[in-house]
């Protein structure tokens, strides 16, 4: 075992004056049970690890490296090959900077862990193959966390990726492809001074999954799913959301919660047992909503809560078993609009829609059809086509300016 430990005080007292030292720090181990601990207090910190093991023999098996920085621009580079890495970074101040690199050949479980405290923070983790783990926290300002990972085809069980980021102006980037995937992400911009959240995530293939949690300022959230047991989440609360999810392939979900002001929700899915959902919460704002999905076990809902505004919600489907709805409650400054599109299949379309300026619009052309629409007060419109086999609507509308056609036919 071979153990490394560098102290750097970096700050000399003398006569009441502190003078800073540029500190430096450069470790470098070969072999198996490695470890490193570096402590670095005072101005231009530095530390690099690199714990080198090409994944065959014994060489490269449980590294270890810690790092602790304290001052002024503190830069930590961490690399490590082969087998059960652990990677521990600690900084606190200004302009810290945190790089974590694990994993070679067909190396497996590796963990990187870094905490950061400050401002103008960033930190990125880089994870190759095997059961991989990565965590960031970052408390402060202008912090940025990029999670990179990939798992290869031997025993590929692996990338969990999670960030918490307290404070303004965060961004998050979570990159996974291949095999048990799971990423996390959750923003809170706890001083409320500025712009805050942004996170966006990634995933390729495999047991996908991906949640995101904002709270508060001008909350952003973008997620991409790919192959197989997809799963994606954003909960956002307050100011300027926006959420965009998109999915590919296999028992794809995808939920948004969204929470006040300008709300704006996309929701993208393709093949297999689709669902999707957007509520945009209780106050809410000047909500958007916009679901599209094309074949086999087709869900919709948007709802758009309560005090709702200026309401506008789309819905397609194309193939399989159909459904959907779409709830709009007060369009405050003429809102209401809705739309309703499916195309073949087990076809199902709802919509209410409460008070404002109005108008429904559902078209469904094969298959099993069945449309209901009510709305309940001021510039009603409604107008609902069906073309092909189990046709039925009912339309119901209240109060103020109603309009309303249906059309059937089967030939």
């Amino acid at each position: 075992m071979k153990k490394v430990i560098l102290g750097a005080a970096a700050l000399l007292f003398c006569g009441g004056v502190a003078f800073a030292q540029q500190n430096d720090s450069d470790v470098d181990q070969n072999g198996a049970i490695n470890t490193s601990d570096v402590l670095q207090v005072g101005y231009k910190n530095k530390s690099k690890v690199k714990q080198d093991g090409k994944n065959f023999g014994i060489g490269g098996v449980a590294n270890l490296a810690v790092v602790d920085q304290e001052g002024v621009k503190n830069k930590s580079n961490v690399k490590q090959d082969g087998d059960d890495n652990w990677a521990f970074v600690t900084q606190r101040g200004f302009k810290n900077n945190a790089k974590v690199d694990q994993g070679v050949g067909y190396a497996e479980v590796n963990d990187a862990y870094v905490y950061q405290q400050g401002e103008r923070n960033k930190s990125r983790q880089k994870q190759r193959y095997d059961y991989n783990f990565a965590d960031v926290v970052q408390l402060g300002l202008d912090n940025t966390a990029t999670q990179d990972q990939s798992s290869g085809a031997n025993q590929v069980n692996g990338s969990d990726a999670y960030a918490f980021q307290i404070g303004d102006n965060h961004v998050s980037t979570q990159k996974q492809r291949g095999s048990g995937n799971y990423a996390d992400v959750y923003q809170d911009n706890f001083f409320g001074g500025g712009p805050g959240n942004t996170a966006n995530q990634y995933q390729e293939g495999d047991s996908n999954g991906a949640v995101a949690n904002q709270v508060g300022n001008m909350n952003d959230s973008d997620q991409d799913q790919y192959g197989s047991s997809n799963y994606a989440d954003v909960d956002q609360d307050g100011w300027g959301n926006s959420a965009t999810q998109y999915q590919d392939g296999m028992n794809n979900e995808a939920q948004s919660d969204q929470a006040g002001v300008d709300n704006t929700s996309t929701q993208e899915q393709y093949g297999s047992d689709n669902f999707g959902q957007v509520w945009q919460e209780f106050i809410s704002g000047n909500n958007t909503a916009f679901q599209y999905q094309d074949g086999v076990g087709n869900d919709a809902y948007i709802d758009q809560s309560f005090g709702s505004f200026n309401n506008y919600a789309e819905q397609y489907q194309i193939g399989d078993d159909n459904f959907a709805v779409a709830a709009q409650v007060g369009g405050a400054f003429l809102g209401n609009g809705s739309g309703q599109y499916q195309v073949g299949n087990g076809n199902e379309s709802w919509a209410f829609q409460d008070g404002n300026f109005n108008l429904a619009i559902t078209e469904q052309y094969g298959d099993s059809n069945y449309s209901f629409t009510n709305q309940f007060g001021f510039g009603n419109e409604a107008y609902t086509l069906q073309v092909g086999t189990g046709h039925m609507s009912n339309i119901m509308q209240t109060g103020d300016t109603n309009v309303a056609t249906t059309a059937q036919f089967d030939l």
